[in-house]
């Protein structure tokens, strides 16, 4: 739903169409605060961070190019990433992404072409999703991780991580999630410099301060996969990307509401508008989960 559309709904809740009662300006502050509110209650608005090419640009043109083909690669591997190329004359103008991929990392992602006529065309590919492991580095940060969750339209940040897997050659296990008391006593207890493949980790903080903790350290640049949710870019118009999904949307108006009454000081319609919304809240989530079918051959 576009930021207008979000006014109208709380107007309607507000009796106050025309705002007489409640200024745009307000109910615009009052909507952002509720799309926070719900991304980070209903973790609903997710990214996931795992290298991905993002743009490729054109250093080098070529010339001669009939009908070229690009293709992406790293150290770490890397697969899924896939773009159209724009010629003319035989000299390579433009390199559109259709798919970004992921596993790429940025130190050593390249691009290379294939071309039966072509040469000397240089593509240099970007990828701010490098999600890639430090050998020797225990603790990674979601503000380094943000530029990567940024790729998913209309992410703002990253308040929380769900799940991690890693890329060790052809397999991706998933790593094992622990709290951060159960790690600390367990996991960290060991001399500093043990290191390994990771095969556990601890979140620390969320938000802004949020931190990933692995153990053991990392002994090889492994690339992860990050499942994350977080928070979504304040709406300032229409043009601005929702990334909050339906039905989680038509919690908005409801916090919206609640948020204006509760400072005109009107609780009772506050409290029932507040009602509301987790009865919203509860339907969104139960409409958002699908059924689980078991495997009927699974032993």
């Amino acid at each position: 739903m576009a930021l207008n559309g979000y006014i109208t709904a709380t107007q309607r809740l507000l009796h106050d169409p025309s705002a007489s009662y409640f200024s745009l300006g307000d109910l615009t502050a009052y909507i952002n605060e509720a799309r926070t509110e719900i991304a980070i209650a209903g973790q609903c608005v997710r990214a996931l961070i795992s290298g991905s090419v993002a743009s490729c640009a054109v250093a080098n043109g070529g010339s001669g190019y009939s009908n070229p083909v690009v293709g992406f690669s790293s150290a770490s591997g890397g697969v899924g990433a896939v773009a159209t190329l724009t010629t003319v004359a035989g000299v390579i103008q433009s390199c559109t992404i259709i798919a970004p991929g992921s596993g790429f990392d940025a130190a050593t992602a390249t691009a290379t072409i294939a071309d039966v006529t072509g040469s000397g065309a240089v593509l240099v590919p970007s990828v701010p999703g490098d999600n890639s492991m430090v050998v020797g580095q225990e603790v990674y940060t979601f503000a380094s991780r943000n530029p990567a969750a940024k790729l998913t339209a209309g992410v703002n940040a990253i308040h929380g991580v769900l799940s991690i897997s890693a890329s060790w050659g052809s397999t991706r296990p998933m790593l094992k999630q622990r709290t951060w008391t159960d790690f600390q006593a367990k996991w960290r207890s060991w001399s500093n410099g043990w290191l390994n493949n990771p095969i556990v980790w601890s979140q620390y903080g969320q938000g802004s301060g949020g931190t990933v903790y692995l153990a053991p350290i990392p002994s090889q640049p492994f690339n992860m996969d990050w499942d994350t949710y977080c928070t979504p870019l304040p709406l300032v118009d229409d043009t601005t990307p929702e990334a909050i999904p339906y039905p989680w949307t038509d919690c908005v108006k409801y916090y919206a509401a609640y948020l204006a009454l509760d400072n005109a000081q009107r609780a009772p319609d506050a409290d029932r508008m507040l009602a509301g919304y987790d009865r919203c809240l509860r339907i969104a989530r139960a409409h958002s989960t699908p059924p689980f079918i078991p495997e009927p051959y699974e032993d």
